[in-house]
């Protein structure tokens, strides 16, 4: 990116500098809060937020595949799965359904380097009697929200046994208006090895009217 010379780039004939789309609602994603169900608003700044966060702080590049646990039109989902994926130039692996006697049969047949979850899912993974992680495994980050903190120790020590790095968790402010993103990192607080840090630009958290 820092090689790209803004003034010899050729833009398409639609492009028009900030066109003001950024508060424009993209989705709307319905959840039960207390019984009731909620619609959320989703703009077009929230997703590309979200997805360029994810896509910069994961470090998602092609060689990745992102394993989405939940349903695609999940807010989780849509916003840090396929977001990031997309944003990242990464391939996405759906998943059928959590299903642990399945878990790692997909992971290592989809090459999954990064795997998608939310709140406390993967629970149902680890602790599964049958669930049993031999040999080495593809997966180096984990990256959602809400999984305790006892869990994501649990997952890592889990999975420390390939180049799994840690887990990438989101925290997002009420209403959706911003997000801030906090690594968990393996026992040894070190990158993946044998993967190097890509450099890339700065995320500008700048919004765009």
């Amino acid at each position: 990116m820092e090689k790209i010379d803004p003034d010899v780039v050729d833009l398409p004939g639609w492009y028009r500098p900030n066109p003001g789309l950024a508060r424009d609602l993209a989705f709307v994603g319905f959840s039960y809060i207390g019984g009731e169900l909620v619609a959320r608003q989703i703009t077009n700044y929230r997703w590309a937020l979200s997805a360029f966060g994810t896509a910069s702080a994961a470090n998602l590049g092609r060689a990745d595949t992102v394993y989405c646990l939940t349903p695609l039109h999940h807010q989780s989902g849509l916003l840090v799965s396929l977001g990031g994926a997309v944003v990242g130039g990464s391939r996405i692996a759906l998943s059928r359904g959590l299903r642990p006697d399945r878990f790692l049969q997909e992971i290592r047949q989809y090459g999954v380097t990064v795997v998608s979850y939310t709140w406390a899912m993967l629970r149902e993974v680890i602790d599964d009697p049958a669930f049993s992680l031999t040999g080495s495994h593809p997966v180096r980050l984990f990256i959602g929200s809400g999984m305790p903190t006892g869990l994501w120790k649990r997952v890592i020590d889990v999975f420390a046994a390939g180049a799994c790095g840690g887990v990438l968790r989101h925290h997002r402010r009420a209403g959706g208006a911003g997000q801030r993103l906090g690594r968990q990192a393996g026992q040894r607080g070190q990158a993946p090895a044998g993967r190097r840090r890509r450099r890339t630009g700065r995320l500008r958290r700048r919004r765009t009217t």
